[in-house]
């Protein structure tokens, strides 16, 4: 959970006043990474419920009753609604068991603490790789961006195919580095990314599945007719106006490598 004493951003909060840990429970909520319950009651619950709207990585320890129990029972009833994929509900069902090691491991891993998927940005010559690496850091921990992988003796090719190979999911950030034309129009020019992105967004695609790669277009760069099937959104001046769409792209990643 986040320090409570970042509620000063918002103002006092006078805690004699019988809403005001109501309060603080929803702004430490909303400022938190990932969010554990265990036992707990009324305001316990209340940020349990704040979380899961909110999609905040949440796991609830049943294994001491109280709301955190009460709370899983529901996931469990209704995971789609709650945004868990039905596949999960085997492990949701493990954190209702006596407290052990594996309860734990389980709730570390439910709610990103531990296992958060590793990802890979795919990008041409905009400063947006920076943008979203920073976020991605902050939001999963692990990205991987070739040009920051140093080895002057390894080809490219091979570089990226070990990398590549070695992640959960791609991100492909399709930026207007370059123009392009039809021959027998060649005044109707199209904003298009650069060469090497497509080479390696169409290796991800054949090799690692469709279901892994997300596109991010700036703006009305232009996507090729074959990837029109693969999942893609249009951001106008940075991918972080895409937070939504990035954040449920990791959830399906992780329930995906859940599943294997």
């Amino acid at each position: 959970m986040a320090d409570i004493g970042e509620k000063s951003r918002l103002g006092p909060v006078d805690l004699r006043q019988p809403c005001a840990w109501a309060v603080v429970k929803v702004v430490q909520t909303r400022l938190a990474d990932a969010v554990i319950l265990i036992g707990g009651a009324e305001k316990t619950e209340q940020a349990g419920l704040t979380a899961a709207v909110r999609g905040k990585p949440l796991a609830c320890i049943g294994s001491f009753g109280g709301a955190a129990a009460a709370l899983n029972d529901r996931f469990v009833g209704s995971p789609t609604t709650w945004g868990y994929e039905k596949k999960q509900t085997k492990s949701l069902l493990q954190l209702q068991e006596p407290f052990s090691d594996i309860v734990l491991k389980t709730a570390l891993k439910i709610a990103w603490i531990e296992g958060a998927p590793k990802l890979f940005i795919i990008h041409g010559r905009s400063a947006d790789r920076d943008i979203l690496k920073q976020y991605l850091l902050k939001h999963v921990g692990r990205v991987i961006v070739l040009a920051d992988e140093f080895d002057p003796t390894e080809p490219i090719p091979l570089k990226f195919e070990r990398y590549a190979s070695s992640v959960d999911g791609a991100i492909a950030l399709l930026t207007p580095d370059d123009v392009g034309a039809l021959a027998a129009d060649p005044t109707f020019t199209n904003l298009r990314a650069r060469e090497n992105v497509w080479v390696e967004v169409g290796w991800f695609w054949g090799h690692r599945d469709r279901g892994k790669l997300l596109l991010l277009t700036k703006g009305e760069v232009t996507i090729p007719s074959d990837l029109g099937n693969v999942e893609h959104y249009r951001y106008t001046s940075s991918p972080e106006e895409l937070a939504n769409e990035i954040q449920l792209f990791i959830t399906k990643l992780r329930s995906a490598s859940e599943a294997e």
